[in-house]
């Protein structure tokens, strides 16, 4: 009802009513109810839209709205679309932020760690190095954030140096096969 009071007082597509169906995306999200999921994605929808259209996709609360949407689509795993999502919207948040800002570390740490997720582990390095230099020269090589990026970029190099214990063990033939008996 909100929202539909919001447009009637309004327009459908006006910074109000994105900023509400905004407010309506994140309560739905916060109740954590997957049956609210159809109705998290629809106004996280029409407010990015809404935003786009009276404020621009270069805005920055279209950007945060975007990036609210991808983090969410993250924790139900919907990971691919979240990657897709935060790289339409990259070159956006330099324009908007800068190069070297805070936002576009964020991003570019959630794009690797994104792609860790899904096994692209060179793709996960090459954006977390990018993301370290800039956390680097923002906080420092001591603060937190540039620690957690450090600490998973050894993690990712750790992981492509060794094959995993599956992948090895799972060798057709070999005497300690998890497979076993299931060759044909």
């Amino acid at each position: 009802q909100a929202y539909s009071i919001c447009v009637s007082s309004f327009t459908e597509i006006s910074p109000q009513t994105a900023e509400v169906g905004a407010l309506l995306a994140k309560a739905y999200a916060m109740s954590g109810d997957p049956q609210h999921r159809d109705a998290v994605e629809v106004y996280f929808i029409k407010s990015i839209n809404a935003y786009q259209a009276t404020l621009g996709t270069k805005n920055r609360e279209t950007l945060a709205i975007i990036e609210e949407f991808c983090n969410w689509l993250a924790q139900i795993g919907k990971k691919q679309e979240a990657y897709r999502l935060l790289k339409a919207s990259l070159k956006s948040q330099v324009i908007s932020y800068g190069d070297c800002s805070e936002k576009v570390a964020e991003t570019l740490y959630n794009m690797g760690t994104i792609c860790f997720a899904k096994g692209e582990v060179r793709k996960a390095n090459h954006l977390l190095r990018k993301c370290l230099m800039i956390q680097i020269l923002i906080y420092g090589n001591d603060h937190s954030k540039s620690r957690e990026t450090k600490n998973l970029l050894t993690l990712i190099q750790r992981a492509s140096k060794s094959p995993s214990r599956w992948k090895r063990e799972a060798i057709p033939g070999r005497r300690n096969s998890v497979c076993k008996g299931t060759e044909v």
